[in-house]
């Protein structure tokens, strides 16, 4: 069975693949004894989860292996793979309070964080920090009327 994440990170975490495969694991006779990972923060990036889905397939006999970060079963692996957790958990929360804050940024100094532009405004590509008017929207400027009138 080949589980595969597409597109960003969910808070979630669990895809209808990753819960087709916990519900494979579950099984009385699980059709596999590894989970390969490329690292384990692509099991999950929650350090709670990730310890009861572990401790979960553990009990079933299962494992959960990465292919780049080498833990092994013994008490400094255990202790690397709760720092490897936490770490990861960090480096979620982290991003996640920059992405907000590079967003709230960017709206405060009047871009929008859509695809679209909102109904009746024009995309208009500009560099960071100069403001253009699309051409054709300059506004209208009034001409100077004779002084005796």
């Amino acid at each position: 069975m080949r589980v595969r994440r597409r597109g960003r990170e969910r808070q979630d975490c669990r895809p209808p693949q990753f819960r087709k495969m916990l519900d494979e694991a579950s099984r009385p006779e699980a059709p596999f004894r590894e989970i390969l990972v490329w690292k384990f923060s692509r099991f999950t990036r929650k350090r709670e989860r990730a310890v009861a889905f572990k401790s979960m397939l553990r009990r079933k006999g299962i494992r959960v292996v990465s292919i780049t970060e080498h833990v092994d079963d013994t008490s400094t692996g255990k202790l690397m793979d709760a720092i490897i957790k936490s770490v990861d958990e960090l480096y979620s929360e982290n991003l996640a309070q920059e992405v907000t804050w590079g967003m709230l940024d960017a709206a405060s100094r009047g871009f929008w964080m859509t695809t679209n532009a909102p109904y009746g405004y024009r995309r208009v590509y500009v560099q960071d920090g100069v403001k253009k008017r699309p051409p054709g929207t300059q506004p209208a400027r009034r001409r100077r009327s004779p002084p005796h009138l």
